[in-house]
């Protein structure tokens, strides 16, 4: 038992690869932004990365989270053979969404967000690879 809700808090790996990924966007978009309103770019990108997190991005936090804890539950808590493969499937599952919205709505933050969660996937995997040595 241990160990399973170690294996669930290693999703603070996914949890700060998205934050990250977000900032990072909105980092790049200030140099998008038009001429008049330069005087604002860095509170645009602090102010705005706040509100896509925590205001706009609330309810796909608490769906991801949902969705990530769930599918460990299922998936890797019973059993730890073939984690790489379980990671990868956990992976597909939640980013289908976030392809479609990407597509749908013409915002690519989606594909950036997927490509992250798969790189947090890979590093969350050695964590439990750790956890279940230990």
């Amino acid at each position: 038992m241990k160990n399973t809700s170690k294996i669930l808090l290693s999703n603070w790996v996914n949890v700060l690869g998205l934050v990250i990924t977000v900032y990072l966007f909105t980092f790049l978009m200030m140099f998008v932004i038009s001429p008049e309103q330069d005087n604002d770019r860095m509170s645009i990108w602090l102010g705005g990365t706040l509100i896509l997190i925590f205001g706009y991005g609330f309810i796909v936090w608490l769906g991801f989270l949902t969705a990530i804890i769930l599918l460990d539950i299922f998936l890797i808590v019973p059993s730890r053979i073939r984690l790489k493969e379980k990671l990868l499937l956990e992976w597909l599952i939640i980013i289908l969404p976030f392809i479609y919205w990407a597509f749908e709505y013409d915002y690519w933050l989606w594909l950036m967000l997927a490509t992250s969660f798969l790189i947090t996937q890979i590093i969350r995997k050695n964590k439990i690879e750790s956890i279940i040595k230990t």
